[in-house]
């Protein structure tokens, strides 16, 4: 067909707004996953107690089956459910309908995906400061610098390598989440929840549009390729 399907990806309402939608997730997901990781990383590496049962604890969300760990996510946001039980004790007037309300249906997936994956980065960047001499940190510590100091002139800059790889495989994650979305909304409501991944499994196998479908697919990779080269030169 050419480039039809191209055509018209470009004057398709739908394939823009999973396009938000994808935009959306990723800097939803990746920034706290990474913030997050990098913050536990630094504590669970120095000296407190118990941090190996710490590490278990985040670890084991990683280690469960995505489709189980949506599944019991999809029971915790029923309106009935623990986290509106919790909100109500802190004040919270009424239930919230997470799934159903398009405003909230996109942060109730990110939520679930912060959980799900953090442990998996904090584990990397742990390689990476297990990786760091401590004599550097002595040394600076010798000469006055601050545990913040420290932080900015020793670890950040020697963790360079290993943030490069975790936001590459943060983004490529984050831009092809599938199963959240299927399971939880199907896309909905509203269309709010429909990631590019998610429309291109719909257009190919629920309306059999191989050849739309196709060109989404390109378009996806084409982009992740992109900023992928982009952020890779940009950290080193």
């Amino acid at each position: 067909a050419g480039l039809s399907n191209y055509s018209y990806l470009l004057r398709d309402d739908i394939f823009w707004n999973s396009i938000g939608n994808t935009i959306y997730f990723v800097l939803g997901t990746c920034i706290p996953i990474l913030s997050l990781a990098v913050f536990f990383a630094v504590l669970l590496n120095s000296r407190i107690r118990l941090k190996t049962y710490y590490r278990i604890l985040f670890f084991l969300p990683v280690i469960t089956s995505e489709v189980i760990a949506v599944v019991v996510w999809m029971l915790m946001y029923n309106p009935d459910g623990p986290i509106n039980n919790l909100l109500m004790m802190l004040g919270v007037d009424e239930r919230l309908t997470w799934l159903d309300d398009s405003t909230l249906a996109m942060p109730a997936i990110i939520l679930l995906t912060i959980w799900y994956r953090l442990g998996y980065f904090i584990v990397l960047f742990l390689s990476g400061l297990q990786g760091i001499p401590g004599d550097l940190y002595e040394v600076a510590e010798v000469d006055g610098a601050g545990a913040w100091k420290r932080f900015w002139s020793i670890t950040l800059p020697l963790l360079k390598p290993t943030l490069a790889f975790a936001t590459t495989i943060a983004l490529i994650q984050a831009v092809t989440v599938f199963i959240p979305s299927m399971i939880l909304t199907n896309g909905g409501p509203n269309g709010s929840t429909t990631v590019l991944s998610l429309l291109i499994y719909q257009t190919g196998f629920t309306y059999l549009d191989m050849g739309k479908a196709a060109a989404m697919s390109v378009v996806l990779f084409i982009s992740v390729m992109f900023v992928t080269v982009i952020q890779l030169r940009f950290l080193f």
